[in-house]
């Protein structure tokens, strides 16, 4: 039933190369207008009225400001300055700065494995959560992200790790 349906349209595109690349071109042009509606924002009704708000500007509000932030960010650049140290006694440093369960992890190996040995530009915020923030530190081995919780009243690095350019 359906193949008797379609057969006249595959017959009339395929009867010639014009036909042909009027078909395509149609298909393209459906194509892009259903790629675009389903890009399209959302739409937000209120009372009546109706806008769209751009995808870009629905963002978020920070989950926290001024001092909070910047003690979180404050003490992931501390952490990372001392996890790239090659200097004896990085992990007593180390330990000020992370949690108990990530300095344990981190001195219990070797720690010449770490290619980065310096900090190489400021601390920024890639992300943050209700009790977390994730903080981006340039290293001279590449961006360090470091994740950084509210614990007992204070900022403590709970994971770190190397990341890609780009990433």
């Amino acid at each position: 039933m359906i193949g008797d349906l379609i057969r006249p349209v595959w017959t009339w595109a395929l009867w010639s190369w014009r036909r042909l690349a009027i078909t395509a071109c149609v298909l393209c042009v459906l194509v892009a207008a259903a790629t675009r509606a389903a890009r399209a924002p959302a739409t937000h009704h209120r009372l009546g009225s109706h806008h769209t708000t751009p995808a870009w500007r629905a963002r978020p509000a920070p989950l926290l400001t001024g001092a909070a932030l910047a003690a979180a960010v404050r003490v992931g650049l501390d952490f990372a300055m001392a996890w790239v140290s090659h200097r004896p006694g990085w992990a007593a440093q180390l330990r000020r700065y992370a949690t108990a369960g990530l300095a344990a992890q981190l001195s219990a190996g070797d720690h010449t494995y770490l290619p980065a040995t310096a900090v190489t530009g400021s601390a920024t915020v890639a992300g943050e959560t209700a009790g977390s923030v994730t903080v981006m530190v340039p290293t001279n081995a590449g961006p360090a992200a470091v994740t950084v919780v509210r614990t007992g009243g204070r900022w403590l690095a709970a994971a770190v790790h190397l990341t890609r350019a780009g990433d």
